[in-house]
C-alpha cells in the first residue's frame, strides 16, 4: 500500500511511424519515458522476425517483429492500440488484423493466446503480464519481449504503408492480505460531476485509505489516497475525493485500507459515472448603437447590418459558420439591391464574399471559427454592394436577416445554434447624401480689434454629412452684417476687414475672397470633403485694415447664408433660413484696456493723500494714443456707513503729486472724473497706472478698534478717444464691470 500511492503509476504513449512494403520493412525510431524508482517505461529495441509478406490474409504469411519493453515493476497491465496503416492508394485496416502476444504474459504466453486490436485507434484489451518472468533481474524494471504480427487483406495493393501505435501500462488493485485485514463495507461515490466525485467507505478498525480507478473494469490507471480519517464508536469513516475526471465517462474503482501490521483490506470492484458537461448558449441581438442606414444607390462597400453575439456564463462558443438572408426594396424591383454580400467579425473579414445576390436567399459564411468568450460578446457587421439601379425613395426592410448559426461550446464541445432568425436593420435608398452648415458653437467670442491687425479668427461654421456618404463643399457665402440680429442688414463700411481667407482647424488655407459692395463674401473651394456621418469645421480669418481706409467704432458680425456641395449624384446649393451669425467685433483705431493693481495697504483711508486704489491702463500696439477722458468708480466696504462723504483724487503714477481729477460722493453714489483737459494719454503699447487717493477727510466712516474694516475702489466705467472717434464709452467685451482694485483688510477708526 505505502508504494502505491498517486504519482508512482505512469501510463504511457510511445508513438513510431513504420513503413511497411511486401518486401522490406523501413526502419523505425522509440521515445521513451521516466518513471518514478521502479524502472523506466521504454522500448529497448525492435528487431524484424518475417521481412516479407504475402496477401493472402495469414498471419503466417503476414509481418513480424519482436518489441524488447522494460516495464515498472509495479505496472503489471500491458495495452497497445494502432491506427490503421496508410499507403499511397489505400488502406490496411488495423482492427482484427494485428495481433501480439508475450511470454511474460499470464493470459497471452503465445499465438493462440494473442491479443487482437479489435478498433484503430482504441486500446486493446489488457495483457497481464507475470512480474516474476522478468528477462533481467540486473536491470531496472521489468524486462518483456513482445511478439508483434501484422496479416494483409487479400486484395492489398503493394507498396509503403505506415500508421502509429501507443503502448500503456497500468497496475491492477491489490488483494486482500494478512489474517486480519480491514473489513471494507459501505463502498459509495457521492457528489460525482463532470470532473470528480467522493469516494467513501468504512472500516472495522484503522486503516488507511486508497482508490484506485480507471475507465475499464479491473484495468486501473491511477490512484488517490487520503490521510484523513474520522473514527467513531470503532468504526472508521473513509473518503477520498477524485479530481480531473473526464465528463460523461464511466469510472472503475475499488477500494483499499491497510492497517498498521500491513494487513490490506480490498473491495469488489463499483463505478459511477460522470455527469455530462453544461452546454454554453449564445445570444444574437440587433446591434442597437447602429440604427437605419440612409444609403444611396450605386454605393460600394457599405455596412446593412449589425449583430451582436453574447455567450452565456457556462462558457465560450467557438462560432464556425453563419447564416445570412438578404430582402429587397419596397418596390418590389426585380432581383435585389445586394449584390458582394459578406460577413465581418470584429473587423476581419469571416467566409468568403458572396457575389451574386438573391432576395430572400439564405446565405452561409464559413470562415476561420472565432470565439465569443464567456460572460463576453462579439459583432457580427455585414456589408454589400448597393445595385446602382435601386430605386431612390424605397427601402429595405430589414435588409438582413440572421437566420442561424453554427457553434460549439469550448468546454462542452457540445453544439450550439440559436432557437429562431434574428432581424437586422433597415435600409433606405436615395439619391445620394445631403449636408447641413451653421455657426460652430466654437466661434470666435465678442471682442473690440484695432486697426492693422493681422490673421483675426472672426467665425467659425461647421459642415455635417449624412450617413449616406461623403460630400464636397463646392462654394460657401458669408455676408458682413452689421449686427447679430440678421444677416439682412450688412455692414455699411466694406474696407475695415480685408484679406478675407477660409482655413480649416490647422490654420490650412482652403479659399480666399473679397468682400463686395453688398457686403458678401463668397468663397469657391474645390476638394473639400466632407465624410460620411462626419463634421468638418472651416474658420473664417480677415485682417484689419489701417486707418484712414478702415472706420473707428464700426461694428461687423459674419453670418453664413449658404453653401454649396456635390454628393456622388448631383450638385445642391443650400440657403440658410435661420441666422448663423458670429458674434460682433468692433473696430477703434487702438484698443484700451483696464486691470486693478495692487499696493501697499493705509493702515487708514481717514487722513489725506493716502493710496486707496489703483489701475493699470493699457493701451494697444501700432501709432495711435488712447486718451482717457473721464473716469467713474465706487467704493464698497464695511468701513463706509450710509453717511459716508469722501473726496477722492486722480494722479498718475508716473507723477503722484500732479492732480487729474477730483470728485465728491457719498458712499451710495458713484465719482464722476473728468480728466483735466481730457487729456490723460496712454502710449500705444505701454501701459499707465492711475492712483486713486483721499483728497480730504472721508466722514462718518464706521468705527472699531479690532483693525477688522475693510476697503475697496471699483471702476465702473471709463469714456476714451482713440483720435477718430470722439467718445468711446465702452471697453472691451472681454472686461468684466466693475473692474476692482485691491480690498484694502484690517482698517481701524
Amino acid at each position: 500500500m505505502k508504494n502505491n500511492k498517486s504519482g508512482t503509476f505512469f501510463s504511457a504513449k510511445v508513438i513510431i511511424v513504420l513503413f511497411f512494403s511486401f518486401a522490406v520493412l523501413g526502419g523505425g525510431v522509440f521515445l521513451q519515458s521516466a518513471h518514478a524508482d521502479n524502472g523506466v517505461l521504454a522500448i529497448t529495441q525492435i528487431s524484424p522476425v518475417q521481412t516479407y509478406a504475402s496477401a493472402d490474409g495469414t498471419y503466417a504469411d503476414g509481418w513480424k517483429w519482436t518489441f524488447n519493453v522494460t516495464v515498472p515493476t509495479n505496472e503489471t497491465v500491458f495495452q497497445m492500440e494502432f491506427s490503421d496503416w496508410t499507403g499511397s492508394s489505400s488502406t490496411i485496416p488495423a482492427a482484427n488484423d494485428i495481433q501480439f502476444y508475450s511470454a511474460q504474459s499470464m493470459n497471452a504466453s503465445n499465438e493462440a493466446q494473442a491479443i487482437p486490436i479489435t478498433t484503430s485507434g482504441t486500446y486493446s484489451a489488457p495483457m497481464y503480464l507475470n512480474p516474476s518472468s522478468d528477462l533481467s533481474t540486473s536491470t531496472a524494471g521489468n524486462q518483456i519481449q513482445i511478439t508483434l504480427e501484422a496479416r494483409v487483406p487479400i486484395g492489398s495493393s503493394g507498396g509503403s504503408y505506415s500508421t502509429s501505435y501507443g503502448i500503456n501500462t497500468s497496475f491492477t488493485a491489490p488483494t486482500s492480505t494478512g489474517t486480519n485485514p480491514p473489513a471494507i463495507t459501505g463502498v459509495q461515490s457521492t457528489n460525482v460531476t463532470s470532473g470528480g466525485a467522493i469516494i467513501t467507505w468504512t472500516t472495522n478498525g484503522y486503516g488507511d485509505s486508497e482508490v484506485y480507478f480507471g475507465t475499464q473494469s479491473g484495468v486501473y490507471s491511477s490512484s488517490t489516497s487520503n490521510s484523513n480519517i474520522v473514527s467513531s464508536g470503532g468504526n472508521y469513516t473513509h473518503s477520498v475525493t477524485l479530481s480531473g475526471l473526464n465528463a460523461s465517462t464511466t469510472y472503475y474503482y475499488e477500494v483499499a485500507s491497510a492497517d498498521t501490521t500491513g494487513d490490506i483490506g480490498v473491495s469488489s470492484g463499483y463505478s459511477f459515472v460522470t455527469q455530462t458537461l453544461p452546454i454554453g448558449s449564445l445570444t444574437v441581438t440587433q446591434n442597437s448603437g447602429f440604427g437605419t442606414q440612409n444609403i444611396r444607390a450605386g454605393a460600394a462597400d457599405v455596412e446593412i447590418g449589425s449583430y451582436v453575439l453574447g455567450a452565456s456564463s457556462v462558457e465560450g462558443v467557438t462560432v464556425n459558420s453563419v447564416s445570412i438572408q438578404t430582402n429587397g426594396d419596397s418596390n418590389g424591383t426585380s432581383g435585389s439591391p445586394f449584390q458582394n454580400l459578406k460577413a465581418m467579425v470584429n473587423g476581419t473579414q469571416f467566409g468568403l464574399t458572396q457575389g451574386t445576390v438573391a432576395s430572400g436567399t439564405t446565405y452561409t459564411f464559413s470562415g476561420t471559427p472565432f470565439t465569443v468568450p464567456a460572460r463576453g460578446t462579439a459583432n457580427i457587421n455585414i456589408y454589400a454592394d448597393v445595385s446602382s439601379s435601386t430605386p431612390a425613395n424605397t427601402s429595405s426592410s430589414p435588409a438582413t436577416i440572421l437566420t442561424g448559426l453554427s457553434g460549439t461550446g469550448a468546454i462542452s464541445s457540445g453544439a450550439i445554434s440559436i432557437a429562431n432568425p434574428v432581424s437586422g436593420q433597415n435600409v433606405a435608398f436615395n439619391n445620394g447624401g445631403t449636408m447641413t452648415g451653421s455657426i460652430s458653437a466654437g466661434t470666435s467670442q465678442a471682442s473690440y480689434l484695432g486697426m492693422g491687425i493681422t490673421g483675426v479668427n472672426v467665425a467659425q461654421y461647421q459642415f455635417t454629412a449624412n450617413q449616406v456618404g461623403s460630400e464636397t463643399i463646392t462654394q460657401l457665402t458669408v455676408v458682413d452684417a452689421s449686427s447679430t440680429a440678421t444677416s439682412t442688414n450688412p455692414a455699411t463700411d466694406h474696407s475695415t476687414f480685408v484679406n478675407y481667407r477660409l482655413t480649416d482647424t490647422s490654420g490650412n488655407v482652403l479659399s480666399t475672397a473679397s468682400e463686395n459692395a453688398s457686403g458678401v463674401i463668397t468663397f469657391n473651394l474645390t476638394g473639400l470633403s466632407v465624410p460620411s456621418n462626419a463634421t468638418m469645421y472651416v474658420n473664417l480669418v480677415a485682417d484689419t485694415n489701417s486707418y484712414p481706409y478702415a472706420s473707428s467704432s464700426a461694428a461687423h458680425a459674419f453670418a453664413l447664408t449658404s453653401f454649396g456641395y456635390n454628393n456622388a449624384f448631383q450638385a445642391t446649393t443650400t440657403a440658410l433660413t435661420s441666422n448663423n451669425i458670429g458674434n460682433l467685433f468692433t473696430v477703434y483705431q487702438t484698443l484700451l484696456n483696464v486691470a486693478g493693481a495692487s499696493f501697499s495697504s493705509p493702515n487708514s483711508i481717514s487722513g489725506v493723500g493716502n493710496i486707496i486704489g489703483e489701475f493699470n491702463f493699457t493701451a494697444g500696439s501700432g501709432s495711435i494714443n488712447p486718451t482717457v477722458k473721464t473716469v467713474t468708480l465706487s467704493t464698497a466696504g464695511s468701513i463706509l456707513t450710509s453717511r459716508t462723504t469722501q473726496v477722492l483724487g486722480l494722479y498718475d503714477a508716473s507723477a503722484p503729486s500732479t492732480l487729474l481729477a477730483t470728485s465728491t460722493a457719498t458712499s451710495t453714489n458713484n465719482f464722476a472724473f473728468t480728466m483735466t483737459g481730457n487729456n490723460w494719454m496712454i502710449p500705444f503699447s505701454s501701459t499707465k497706472t492711475l492712483l486713486v487717493k483721499t483728497f480730504g477727510s472721508p466722514t462718518n466712516l464706521a468705527t472699531s478698534s479690532n483693525s477688522n474694516l475693510s476697503y475697496q475702489v471699483l471702476l465702473q466705467g471709463v469714456t476714451w478717444t482713440d483720435g477718430v472717434t470722439a467718445t468711446i464709452s465702452s471697453l472691451s467685451p472681454s472686461i468684466s464691470i466693475p473692474v476692482a482694485s485691491q480690498n484694502v483688510t484690517g482698517l481701524s477708526n
